[in-house]
């Protein structure tokens, strides 16, 4: 049975090994940590275009959020977790802006990033990512750039290589010296 198992992780890496160069950088086999991969290609999960939207309300009275923006005159907050989140934005206008994220596994990361631009990661489900950034002056999308988290690759990486007794990075092959990145 143990040469069974042996066997069947032997292949599964070796499937690894000669998969398509889908990862940006060193793939699952050679990292020593689990970590979130940017695709950029597109709007891969095809979710944010059906599931984010922009609406303008006017408030009844002037509202001030504790998310303050660095110039001190914009805020946000934000509203329910799954499956949908709202995030509401003062940007010192006579309405307020508000992001409604439907079909959402979760936002995290919501931070300014500079006086106007508010950067936040919106995850789909345990593993899709689109990480956007929010022009509050404009009220629009200027940048939106699709993710993995790489956690699950990860393990079952590690996984494998407990079953074998130990792995070595063997994917990708420093292009200068041909000697094999990272080993463990």
């Amino acid at each position: 049975m143990k040469m069974i198992c042996i066997i069947i992780a032997v292949f599964l890496l070796s499937g690894i090994a000669s998969a398509d160069n889908s990862w940006p950088g060193l793939p699952p086999d050679c990292w020593t940590e689990p970590r979130i991969v940017h695709t950029h290609d597109g709007d891969r999960w095809k979710k944010l275009k059906e599931n984010f939207k922009i609406d303008r309300i006017r408030p009844e009275k002037p509202i001030r959020f504790e998310n303050v923006s660095p110039n001190k005159g914009y805020s946000y907050k934000q509203e329910g977790f799954r499956p949908a989140v709202t995030i509401t934005i003062n940007a010192e206008k006579e309405h307020v802006t508000v992001l409604s994220i439907s079909q959402v596994y979760g936002v995290s990361d919501i931070k300014w990033i500079n006086e106007k631009l508010l950067f936040m990661r919106i995850w789909w489900g345990r593993i899709a990512i689109d990480d956007v950034i929010f022009d509050v002056e404009r009220e629009a999308l200027v940048y939106t750039e699709p993710a993995v988290d790489g956690y699950q690759a990860f393990q079952q990486y590690q996984d494998s290589c407990k079953m074998l007794g130990g792995c070595t990075c063997i994917k990708k092959q420093d292009p200068d010296n041909n000697s094999l990145k990272p080993t463990r």
